[in-house]
């Protein structure tokens, strides 16, 4: 999966490509999961970690401003 190939990418520092990835995977979520609750609340559950991995991401590459807004984007998600 394009998460799971990122964070491959993220652990040997080529955090361009890993965003590249992270970046799929959430246009994937977003266009592709419109079915019942439990697969809204599984499809959820990996954006959030796919919009965390884009900010560890824009974090390194220390492009704050994109990284703040991933994290208030993960935030509207899961405040807890």
């Amino acid at each position: 999966s394009f998460k799971n190939e990122g964070n491959i990418l993220f652990g040997k520092d080529q955090f361009e490509r890993a965003l590249a990835l992270c970046e799929k995977s959430l246009i994937f979520y977003e266009y592709c999961f419109d079915g019942n609750a439990s697969e809204r609340k599984s499809a959820e559950k990996l954006r959030l970690q796919c919009l965390l991995n884009s900010a560890a991401c824009f974090l390194h590459l220390n492009r704050y401003r994109k990284c703040i807004e991933q994290c208030d984007e993960a935030l509207e998600i899961d405040c807890n």
